[in-house]
C-alpha cells in the first residue's frame, strides 16, 4: 500500500524566520549570535502570548515568581501542620521584604521572555521549554541580561529608561538579599526533604 508523504508534496509551513515577519522588530543580538525580536505595536502581540506576559507581570509586581511563591506556600503549610509557627513567620518576613523591592530580576527576565522572541521562536504561542532556555542563556550573558530586564521595566509603562537603569544598579544591590531568600529557600525545602524520609 503505497503511503503518501502529503508534506513533501503540498508543502508545509517551514521553519520559522521573524526576521520576515512585519510585525516584528529586530532589537538583539546576544553574544552567541542569537536574534531577538519583539512587536512594533503592542496591540498586535497575539492573544495567547498576551495572557502569558499579564500573568508574569503580576509574578514581577509581587517580586517573587511563580516557583518561589509556591514553594514558601507549601513551607508555611507544611510547617503550620507541625505546629512550627516560628517557621511561618519566617517566612512571613521573608515574603513581606520582597514587597520593599523595588524590582526582582528572576521575574522581569520572565517577563521579558514573553515579549521578546527568538529569530525561530513561534510568535503565537510560547512555550514554557523556550522561555526557560532564554533566560538561561539571558543569565549566562551580562549584556543581554542587562538589556531585557530593562526592556522589562520599560514594558510596564512605570519608568523612564534613566529609572530603568537606576534600578539595574538596584538590582546588583540587592543581590546578597537574593542569595539569602535562595539559600532559605533551599535549606527550607532540603530539611522538609529529610524529615518526610526519615518518617
Amino acid at each position: 500500500m503505497a503511503i503518501f508523504n502529503l508534506k513533501k508534496w503540498f508543502g508545509g509551513p517551514g521553519p520559522i524566520d521573524n526576521s520576515k515577519n512585519k510585525n516584528l522588530l529586530f532589537v538583539y543580538r546576544d553574544k552567541a549570535g542569537v536574534n531577538y525580536y519583539t512587536w512594533s505595536d503592542p496591540y498586535k502581540v497575539p492573544a495567547i502570548r498576551a495572557i502569558s506576559g499579564e500573568r508574569a507581570s503580576r509574578y514581577s509586581d509581587m517580586y517573587m515568581n511563580r516557583k518561589t511563591l509556591k514553594l514558601l506556600i507549601a513551607e508555611m503549610k507544611k510547617a503550620g501542620n507541625q505546629n512550627d509557627w516560628a517557621k511561618v513567620f519566617h517566612i512571613i518576613i521573608e515574603m513581606e521584604n520582597r514587597m520593599e523591592f523595588l524590582a526582582e530580576e528572576s521575574t522581569l527576565l520572565e517577563l521579558a521572555s514573553v515579549y521578546y522572541i527568538r529569530q525561530d521562536e513561534d510568535p503565537d504561542k510560547p512555550s514554557d521549554s523556550l522561555l526557560e532556555e532564554k533566560i538561561i542563556a539571558w543569565k549566562k550573558d551580562d549584556g543581554a541580561r542587562s538589556f531585557f530586564v530593562l526592556g522589562a521595566l520599560l514594558s510596564t509603562g512605570r519608568y523612564t529608561p534613566q529609572q530603568g537603569r537606576n534600578i539595574l544598579a538596584y538590582l546588583e544591590e540587592i543581590k546578597p538579599f537574593e542569595k539569602r531568600l535562595q539559600s532559605f529557600i533551599s535549606t527550607t525545602t532540603s530539611k522538609s526533604s529529610n524529615r518526610t524520609s526519615t518518617n
